[in-house]
This record gives C-alpha cells, sequence and structure tokens, in this order.
C-alpha cells in the first residue's frame, strides 16, 4: 500500500492545499502566529508554513498533534468547512482515496490507542510506540 503523507509521494496539490488552508484558519482563529503554533507543537515555523502553503502534508503523528493542540477533530484539518463543489471528478477521486488511504494508516495506530492503558502516552500525549 502507498502511502500518502511521506514526503516524494506526491498527494494531489488540491489535497494538501486545503489541509493547509484548514491548519491557518484553525490557527488564526485561535490568534495564534505561525511561530505560536511552532513552539507548542514543537516544530520549526518555517515547516508549519509549508504545511500551511500546501507544499507539504503533516505526517499522521503531526496530524494528530495538530488537531490536540488547535482543539478541533483531525478530520476537520482535510476536510475543513471549504465546498467541494469546485473540484473535479478527479480531484475528488484523489481526494477520496487520500483520505482512505489515511483511515488505513490510522486503523492500527487506533486499535493499540484503545488498547493500552490509560496514562501510557509519549511527551506528545501519543501512544508510546
Amino acid at each position: 500500500m502507498s502511502d500518502p503523507t511521506r514526503q516524494g509521494k506526491p498527494l494531489q496539490e488540491a489535497v494538501r492545499k486545503q489541509i493547509g488552508r484548514a491548519i491557518a484558519k484553525a490557527r488564526r482563529r485561535r490568534r495564534w502566529s505561525q511561530s505560536e503554533l511552532a513552539r507548542r507543537l514543537e516544530t520549526s515555523r518555517e515547516r508549519l508554513s509549508r504545511w500551511e502553503r500546501g507544499l507539504h502534508i503533516p505526517s499522521l503523528e503531526d496530524l494528530t498533534l495538530l488537531s490536540e493542540v488547535l482543539g478541533i477533530p483531525v478530520w476537520e484539518l482535510g476536510l475543513g468547512e471549504a465546498p467541494v463543489e469546485g473540484l473535479s471528478s478527479a480531484e475528488l477521486l484523489e481526494l477520496a482515496r487520500s483520505f482512505t488511504a489515511i483511515g488505513r494508516l490510522l486503523k492500527p495506530w487506533l486499535d493499540r490507542l484503545r488498547s493500552e492503558p490509560a496514562g501510557s502516552t509519549n511527551r506528545k500525549g501519543l501512544p508510546a510506540s
């Protein structure tokens, strides 16, 4: 199975940009600068900027952490509130495939999370590997 979140495995540009817009919108709602959000995520402002501009897609771990820090469901980072009506059939199909692949990647992680005792997380609040 290909991993659409890996660097070097390009996602459809529309999907990357949608995720970036959702991150920027959620950050602005909290009235945080990129530097402030980057500090809370323990990452660089430059890395956050690349996500927001749709140049790179955050890893699964980063998407989970973003949702926790921003206080929004992880799916909102991918779908946001923007209508999909303007997307072509090919773009909609690519979007559906991307989220299906991400769902497959999330399932084992979520299953492991459900089976671990409460409190067994790493420094970012994610299940310890």
